[in-house]
């Protein structure tokens, strides 16, 4: 999995395993948030919350006009 890419996230090293022995891997966004993440988070999330928060919120809405 080194290598692989799950959204915004890069797996950067395979670490230790969780409390039920889930294998954790070392993870780096593309906006340089390195986490801690397990497989299954890995494809459940697609970027971090740093990423998504910098999201404008309302920018499918068209020009105010005046």
């Amino acid at each position: 999995m080194i290598g692989e890419k799950f959204g915004k996230w890069t797996v950067i090293e395979e670490a230790e395993k969780n409390k039920y022995g889930k294998a954790l891997y070392k993870v780096q966004c593309e906006c340089g948030t390195i986490r801690m993440k397990s497989d299954f988070h890995l494809r459940r999330t697609d970027k971090c919350k740093k990423c998504h928060r910098l999201k404008a919120p309302f920018s499918n809405l068209p020009p105010k006009v005046e």
